[in-house]
């Protein structure tokens, strides 16, 4: 059930992110805002999910709350609406 986040950027310099997610889809997200310290994620159009159909994340912010630290909030999309962001901390180790 192992999971891996792809940062890359488009053809137009913007900063994407594909999520080989457990749920067996690569949901796309793009950069939609950069805020203090967060980066916002949404679901990008061209993404090759059914929206309709599946169930994947949707949705992905990113806030560096210290040198240490790092809040990831992922928000899921499943039979038709948007679940609770699911809320994961980092702390770096030395």
């Amino acid at each position: 059930m192992e999971m891996v986040t792809v940062y890359h950027d488009d053809s137009n310099k913007t900063l994407q992110m594909t999520h080989y997610c457990m749920l067996g889809n690569q949901p796309k997200m793009a950069l939609k805002s950069m805020e203090n310290n967060q980066l916002s994620f949404t679901l990008s159009p061209d993404a090759d999910v059914d929206v309709a159909k599946e169930r994947y994340m949707h949705a992905l912010a990113i806030t560096f709350d210290s040198p240490t630290n790092m809040t990831q909030h992922w928000t899921e999309f499943k039979d038709g609406e948007m679940g609770k962001p699911a809320k994961i901390v980092y702390t770096r180790v030395k």
